[in-house]
């Protein structure tokens, strides 16, 4: 199939419309369908919340842990976010 002028004046103004790149028409569309199958993914769900709650669990332990004495460095404190 060969494009003709109408197909590129059409191509142009959605191009025009929208203000993308051609080249990022694609990324545009792969964005868009990656994004929606995330969302609706439950397996991704599952392991961000089990990260969440395993987080929670590090830093109670890491507080326990200081408040018991035990000195914690501050890279693994700014690693977690807690300094």
């Amino acid at each position: 199939m060969k494009i003709d002028e109408s197909h590129r004046r059409a191509l142009k103004e959605v191009v025009q419309k929208h203000k993308i790149v051609k080249e990022g028409i694609v990324a545009n569309l792969f964005k868009r369908l990656l994004k929606s199958k995330l969302a609706s993914s439950s397996d991704l769900m599952q392991a961000i919340n089990k990260t969440d709650a395993s987080m929670a669990r590090l830093n109670k332990s890491i507080a326990k842990a200081e408040n018991n004495g035990m000195v914690i460095p501050d890279e693994l404190k700014q690693y977690l976010g807690i300094k």
